[in-house]
């Protein structure tokens, strides 16, 4: 698949606002890994699509392995994304994939569930950081900062030999004990913020959350969520944010396919049309990062897109019966087991209005002047 490697200009003013500096970094670290995220994501769809119409059973050895092939990038995002980081930030890229894959160390996992670990006397809250993508960009970006006082030591012998092990003893710590149980943290009170909105109105929640939950892929604490569906599914057999959520997938594809429409650059076009075939297989992040993100203006048709889709849920009180796919993967998930029902009927009106509704707005609004310029530079040799 082809991929825009969106660099640091992307921010075409000197003085950037801060969504600005935060796009152009996320986008930055991406850039370079969109072409696996997106081979992953789309061997994941088929494999899902291979399992719904029963030719591949899931206990097969075939899919086992296929499976592993899939989502191998997913499980250990941390170590991609902590050496893409370290390059983003100008430091060792070994010395971010050290960090990331500190945070998913085998010994380490068994803590999640015992809950008894500590560092010198403190307690450690571990957590899954398998998928994550926001604890180990912070994690790296402190490192950078730690290195650049190191680099003010005069003897450069000393320097290479202290600075990578204070580097680890001061960010692995640091990352365990802080910054991913603060992700973990606001995760939680966003979750219960959906709950209480949705319990005071399914309508309200759906403007409120279908859009929103764009952002929080991008930020990565969409998978901090995923425990939480999961657990709701078992115990109450089915989960209302889901179905909520359904729309926001199509929101994103419209946005990306109208992008391409407007785009006068040809490897644009190529990529933006590549990404929302992807996005409606299931996996929306090349889209995000790849696309949405760096051009804005498609990332805000996109949140309206999904919120405007997640009223129709909303007014339907669609629910999710089981947790699996997304987008077109997504669809059997909402039919109820007594039948077909008019939650599942607004699930579907949901997505379509989501991807008409992102569409539309994209193509109105078009795209900034200097994205069919050279401030945004298209590199498709390294895919």
């Amino acid at each position: 698949m082809g991929n825009v490697n969106f660099s640091k200009e992307v921010a075409v003013t000197n003085k950037r606002n801060v969504f600005d500096a935060f796009s152009a970094t996320v986008s930055g670290i991406f850039s370079p890994v969109l072409g696996i995220l997106a081979a992953s994501g789309t061997i994941k769809g088929i494999l899902s699509i291979l399992q719904v119409s029963h030719i591949l059973k899931d206990d097969s050895g075939t899919y086992i392995i296929i499976f592993a092939i899939s989502n191998t990038f997913f499980y250990f995002m941390p170590v991609v994304l902590g050496a893409s980081a370290a390059k983003y930030f100008k430091i060792d890229s070994y010395l971010g994939m050290i960090i990331g894959a500190s945070m998913i160390y085998p010994s380490l996992i068994p803590y999640i569930s015992e809950g008894n670990l500590t560092f010198l006397g403190l307690s450690v809250n571990m957590t899954d950081y398998t998928f994550s993508v926001f604890p180990v960009i912070i994690a790296v970006w402190f490192a950078s900062k730690i290195e650049r006082q190191i680099q003010k030591i005069p003897l450069r012998e000393v320097r290479f030999l202290i600075q990578p092990m204070l580097i680890l003893i001061v960010i692995i710590p640091s990352s365990l004990l802080a910054i991913g149980p603060f992700v973990s943290w606001f995760s939680k009170i966003i979750a219960v913020m959906m709950d209480l909105v949705y319990s005071f109105s399914p309508i309200i929640a759906g403007i409120v959350l279908g859009g929103t939950w764009i952002l929080l892929i991008i930020l990565g604490l969409h998978w901090l969520f995923i425990p939480i569906f999961i657990s709701n599914i078992a115990v109450q057999g089915y989960n209302p944010i889901l179905g909520l959520l359904l729309a926001s997938q199509f929101a994103i594809a419209g946005a990306s396919f109208a992008a391409g429409l407007k785009s006068e650059k040809e490897d644009l076009t190529a990529l933006c049309y590549s990404v929302g075939v992807t996005t409606l297989i299931g996996v929306a992040e090349p889209a995000l990062y790849g696309v949405l993100l760096p051009l804005k203006r498609p990332l805000v048709a996109a949140v309206i897109g999904g919120s405007v889709g997640a009223i129709i849920a909303g007014m339907t009180n669609t629910v999710q019966y089981a947790f699996g796919g997304f987008g077109l993967l997504g669809i059997p998930l909402i039919i109820n087991s007594k039948g077909i029902d008019v939650g599942f009927y607004g699930g579907i009106a949901s997505q379509i209005i989501g991807f008409t509704v992102a569409f539309l707005i994209t193509l109105v609004w078009g795209l900034k002047k200097e994205v069919n310029k050279k401030e945004i530079k298209a590199d498709l040799s390294m895919y």
